[in-house]
């Protein structure tokens, strides 16, 4: 391991780092995409599934369907802003011209008909009597509560709970580039890695969640972002756990598990989330053994073997996974700061012999959930020191 002590250098890793993991993130959808693959078929039957369920949800009583179709019309009204319904814009619920576009779905649109009925099971089904569904959803939601709870710094959250937590999950409202309060917008930045052109690229992408929301300097995953150099999104994914469900409810016993990897394609590619906000719910739910940067970790649990439906596509994902963990700009190291937004350096896993180390370091566990929970906002030259040594047990230099 060496120790780096010229910022530049760092904020450059930073940076190639970042880029290094929306280009994957591309390259993931492709492959969705391509019906070569034998992936994008079983995720339509899927959700046509999906959708089926949603109709019968419509027409199980009219207090139901009055709910449904006040939220699909009006209501919240995001739910007709996913890409995937607003590209196959539809003003009104209607079944059977639903139907006849699912063939042409692809991935991204599959994704967002996934998020949407994730919400009907929250929002329709679970506040009228039917909550079994709906903590079978939230069952996905592995570990300390902690983590899952929602603080979204409105009014409304802190008038309730005034009281803030010190970590967990903790986003606001982005405000907007052109806000006059020009102050607030600077702060939207809280680490040099959220000026980058990979997060402004994920900002502009339509209907992005990470330009929508803001995550604050003492989220738990934040921190995370901050040591291992990674692009600041919209805190651990929730939309992640109910692509779990989704699939463990419509396909568990007959897909690739490669399908679970989705959300790393469609929630990073459409900037809703970044990849270790996808990964860390997938890995903490036992379907990968993620370690940060290793890329051939994000490989699902039996996904090379099994001769279940999207097999191409799983060997195809392997070997990209593989060559992005390869790549030159993959640099593993963990970034320290000194004071408030001040980076000092990083402690860089750079030779050959040093990846079984990093492996064991950088494994996104509850273990690590719970080191970074007790770390402070900007975690200093002590708190990477201690993540090794309690992540894996090795001698390490004084700074």
């Amino acid at each position: 391991m060496d120790l780096v002590t010229d910022s530049e250098t760092v904020k450059r890793m930073m940076i190639e780092k970042q880029a290094l993991e929306v280009y994957l993130a591309f390259d993931l959808l492709e492959i969705f995409n391509d019906p070569g693959s034998g992936l994008i078929g079983p995720l339509r039957d899927m959700v046509m599934m999906a959708i089926h369920e949603m109709e019968w949800v419509r027409k199980y009583s009219t207090t139901l369907k009055n709910e449904f179709e006040r939220k699909w019309s009006s209501g919240k009204g995001k739910w007709k802003g996913y890409a995937g319904v607003r590209e196959n814009y539809i003003v009104a619920w209607d079944y059977d011209r639903i139907k006849m576009q699912v063939g042409q779905f692809k991935a991204e649109h599959c994704a967002d008909w996934i998020r949407i009925f994730g919400e009907v099971i929250e929002d329709i089904l679970a506040p009228h009597g039917h909550q079994t569904e709906n903590l079978k959803r939230k069952s996905y939601q592995k570990g300390d509560k902690y983590h899952w709870e929602k603080f979204d710094g409105r009014p409304k959250a802190v008038k309730k709970n005034p009281v803030q937590p010190k970590a967990g999950r903790r986003r606001e409202l982005a405000p907007e580039p052109e806000s006059k309060d020009k102050k607030k917008w600077a702060r939207s930045s809280p680490y040099i890695a959220s000026k980058t052109t990979a997060l402004e690229f994920l900002r502009q992408q339509p209907d992005a969640g990470m330009n929508r929301w803001d995550i604050k300097n003492n989220d738990t995953i934040g921190k995370m972002d901050k040591v291992f150099g990674l692009t600041p999104g919209a805190t651990i994914s929730g939309t992640t756990t109910d692509n779990i469900y989704f699939l463990n409810k419509f396909g568990r016993l007959n897909i690739n598990p490669i399908f679970y990897l989705l959300p790393a394609a469609t929630l990073v590619r459409g900037g809703h989330h970044t990849l270790l906000e996808v990964a860390y719910p997938l890995s903490i739910n036992g379907l990968i053994d993620y370690s940060v940067g290793l890329y051939s970790t994000l490989l699902p649990t039996g996904a090379g073997t099994s001769r279940l439906p999207g097999k191409a596509g799983a060997g195809e994902i392997k070997g990209l996974l593989q060559l992005y963990e390869n790549r030159w700009e993959n640099n593993l190291f963990l970034a320290y700061y000194k004071g408030s937004r001040t980076l000092k350096g990083c402690v860089l896993f750079s030779h050959i012999n040093e990846k079984h180390i990093w492996r064991q370091t950088a494994k996104a566990n509850h273990h690590m959930l719970g080191l970074f929970k007790g770390m402070g906002a900007w975690p200093e030259y002590d708190d990477v020191r201690d993540l090794v040594y309690s992540m894996h047990t090795l001698p390490m230099m004084d700074s």
